[in-house]
């Protein structure tokens, strides 16, 4: 979570594709665990939601290198 947030400042999270219903159904299966008193499930609901907010953080780094690199080659420039 440090690295994601060390990235991500809370008010881009909306930026990222995904995200909000992300946010949404993570922490409602996350919520539902911990209110059922149930360790082994919420551990692993708190898991999956840790790796989906990864992957789309990943997807949207990809996204923006990219457009990105292609902005950069259009004009000439090449990222080394």
């Amino acid at each position: 979570m440090r690295l994601v947030s060390r990235y991500v400042p809370r008010r881009f999270y909306s930026s990222i594709e995904g995200w909000p219903k992300a946010t949404v159904d993570d922490h409602s299966k996350l919520l539902e665990a911990i209110r059922s008193k149930d360790a082994e499930t919420t551990r692993r609901e708190m898991e999956e939601h840790l790796m989906h907010a990864g992957e789309l953080l990943a997807a949207h780094f990809d996204e923006r290198i990219a457009t990105e690199g292609a902005s950069d080659q259009s004009i000439g420039l090449v990222r080394v």
